[in-house]
This record gives C-alpha cells, structure tokens and sequence, in this order.
C-alpha cells in the first residue's frame, strides 16, 4: 500500500448505504413521477437503468470500510 493510499483511506473510507433494492426502486420511481415523467416511463427507466445500475453497485458492499443500514422514517 502506498503512502498516499493509506492517506486516502484513514481520511476517506469508503462508505455504503445498505438499502432494500426494492425499497430503493420504489423510491427512484415517486422520484421519477414528481419530476414529471408519466409512469411508464418512469418504470421503463427503472427496468433498464437504475435498477441494473442498483444490482451492480450492491456488489460493491463487500469492499466498503462502512455500511450504513438505510432506515425509513
């Protein structure tokens, strides 16, 4: 490990928001709706983008420093 990596990881640890996929997806859809997209466009955009996009980052958990456990409220 480098002195700058070791720098970079003592100030800047990497951080996860653990959060239900379906939870989040539903979440990206309200939001998608109340900026005016209409609802099949909406869903549309939840099927072939953030929804991949979302599967792809959940991998990523396994090398944070920090998981932080999304809550409702």
């Amino acid at each position: 490990m480098t002195v700058i990596t070791f720098f970079l990881c003592l100030h800047f640890p990497s951080r996860f928001i653990d959060v239900d996929l379906d939870k989040a997806m539903q979440r990206v859809l309200k939001r998608h709706i109340s900026t005016g997209k209409p609802p099949d466009i909406a869903q549309w955009r939840i099927d072939y983008n953030d929804g991949p996009n979302a599967e792809l980052i959940m991998k990523s958990k396994k090398n944070a420093d920090l998981v932080i456990k999304s809550i409702d409220f």
